[in-house]
């Protein structure tokens, strides 16, 4: 298939990465332009839990001559999550609200298992936009079907020994190990994580809406792709529904979407740009969308910015007057800036706090080989003036550190201050052992890797974390993919006891009662301006459960 291990969780060239607003907040999508577009552009919508990653492979390939955009359904991805249960019309809705903003007006669309059913919904919302329509899967249940189907996808509840990471993961070797590597499944399943525990809300909006009541009332030309997988029979029922169409058996299932782009573009074209009778605008009524529900937006809102590796993710908060030192804060690894979501809500109001991934964890692009924490603090310094921030506070958790640490030696006047979530300083005879602790994971087909680090960290928890935050937290480290364990070999190869006491910042080390509790009492005497606030009753998490008391501490800190 391919000698990169990452060929998965890299971009493909050409893809970039953004955000619209939507009804329920940000809304992240996919998107690539050709040099000269000559077709309508496409809409490709995932299938549930899933993202627009699942459209790696058919992007590029159908980009030649169209635009070609993937969202992240709400909840989904990178989107914002509802504040309930939403419906496929919800989902439309919110789509098609993107789509308005991104200047797509008139589009095809392709959909998979519930992207298939936004895909008719939003034609049925938007009949002047929508002009063809592509379904890959459109199952037309029975009574019985529907109920077996719903109780194979309910919510998997959450287990203290990690063994229900091992269910979902089982469940996803079941639908699609047969037929793709392993690799790819551990994508997919990287991907189903990102939903938290609404992760099931996209399964539960598409058992609620039927094919059956919906295809009658489009008269646009409507090709189904019926594949061979667990709803093939179900979908061969879409035919007497079409007023316009037609369905098509295939003779391969999941691997078609992910392993053979060129063969499933022509028969994407074949459908899209052959000749068929179309809809004239004007002539079809829209179905009302579902009213907008009244959101709080959040003060950190994501974006994205070029970095030298690619696209470069972060968080940002706008205050409109802010009064104190802008604050960049570093996330542990294998995690995201998804560490300083709720912090930033406290902290943000009165400062600009920038949170980025660093490269190649949470949505910022891999680096081509393995970076050193020099080359990580580079990154962040550029990120810091493409921002056109002048003198920045430094917040750095675990490998964050020592980020922040590099950041204030080669850039002594850009740093102010520095808040450190333990400073982990190795003695040499440790690091082997925290090395194979940290070696890259082997998947397993049997999934027992995905409990490795639920395990490893479990007794480190804040005792006030609830293991629904924990296991937010736990799926982060899978987005890293095979590459994962490059911030910890960087951490463990910073010459930290060196460099520590060549900045003469003021440094404060807040220190839980985790893994690093006594390595940070370690680098006391390493520096010339710190001290350490210990933390006994806390653990990891202690950003998202004690998050007044950690921000009133900073400001202590940080504004005094």
């Amino acid at each position: 298939m391919t000698n990169d291990p990452m060929k998965w969780w890299r971009t493909p060239k050409g893809v970039q990465r953004a955000y619209a607003d939507s009804r329920f907040g940000q809304l992240h999508y996919a998107i690539a332009r050709p040099a000269k577009a000559t077709a309508l552009p496409l809409v490709c919508l995932h299938a549930s839990p899933s993202s627009w990653r699942s459209w790696f492979s058919v992007i590029p390939e159908m980009a030649s001559d169209r635009i070609v955009v993937a969202p992240d359904t709400p909840g989904h991805g990178d989107s914002d999550l509802p504040p309930s249960q939403p419906g496929i019309e919800d989902y439309a809705a919110a789509i098609g609200e993107a789509l308005d903003q991104i200047g797509i007006r008139r589009f095809d669309a392709i959909g998979n298992h519930t992207g298939s059913k936004v895909a008719v919904e939003l034609a049925r919302q938007r009949p002047d936009q929508v002009r063809r329509l592509v379904l890959l899967s459109a199952p037309v249940y029975s009574d019985e079907e529907l109920k077996a189907i719903k109780a194979k996808y309910m919510e998997v509840p959450l287990q203290e020994d990690g063994g229900h990471m091992i269910k979902r993961w089982s469940s996803l070797m079941n639908a699609m190990g047969k037929v793709l590597p392993i690799d790819i499944v551990q994508r997919s399943y990287s991907e189903s994580l990102r939903g938290g525990m609404e992760y099931e809300w996209g399964h539960h909006a598409a058992f609620a809406y039927h094919h059956a009541d919906n295809l009658p009332h489009l008269p646009h030309r409507i090709t189904v792709l019926n594949p061979k997988d667990e709803i093939h029979e179900a979908t061969k029922r879409a035919k007497k529904y079409l007023k316009n169409g037609e369905v098509m058996t295939l003779d391969a299932g999941h691997e078609l979407l992910y392993l053979e782009p060129v063969r499933f573009g022509r028969m994407l074209r074949q459908h899209l740009d052959g000749p068929a009778q179309d809809v004239e605008p004007g002539t079809v009524t829209p179905k009302p969308a579902p009213p907008a529900p009244k959101i709080t937006p959040k003060l950190a809102r994501r974006h994205y910015i070029d970095g030298e590796h690619g696209q470069i993710h972060y968080r940002r908060t706008s205050p409109l007057s802010p009064t104190q030192v802008p604050l960049l804060c570093l996330h542990a690894s294998p995690q995201s800036s998804l560490n300083y979501a709720q912090l930033m809500e406290a902290i943000g109001t009165d400062r600009i706090v920038v949170a980025p991934d660093t490269p190649g964890y949470g949505n910022s692009e891999w680096p081509k080989t393995a970076p050193a924490i020099d080359d990580f603090a580079r990154a962040m310094i550029r990120l810091v003036a493409d921002l056109g921030l002048k003198t920045v506070d430094v917040m750095g958790f675990h490998t964050g550190s020592l980020t922040a640490t590099e950041i204030a030696r080669q850039k002594p006047g850009l740093v102010r201050k520095i808040v450190m979530y333990s400073a982990p300083l190795f003695a040499e005879e440790e690091l082997a052992s925290f090395r194979a602790a940290y070696a890259p994971l082997v998947l397993q087909p049997d999934g027992s890797h995905t409990v490795y680090r639920w395990r490893r960290m479990w007794k480190w928890k804040d005792p006030k974390f609830p293991i629904e935050g924990y296991h937010v937290i736990n799926a982060e480290p899978f987005r890293a993919g095979p590459n994962s364990w490059w911030g910890h070999n960087a951490a463990f190869n910073y010459p930290f006891r060196e460099r520590l006491p060549l900045v003469d910042k003021p440094i404060l080390v807040l220190n839980p009662n985790d893994d690093l509790v006594d390595h940070s009492r370690n680098a006391m005497p390493l520096m010339k301006q710190g001290r350490i606030h210990e933390l006994p009753d806390y653990g990891h998490g202690m950003m998202d459960v004690h998050t007044p008391e950690i921000a009133k501490v900073m400001r202590g800190f940080l504004d005094g």
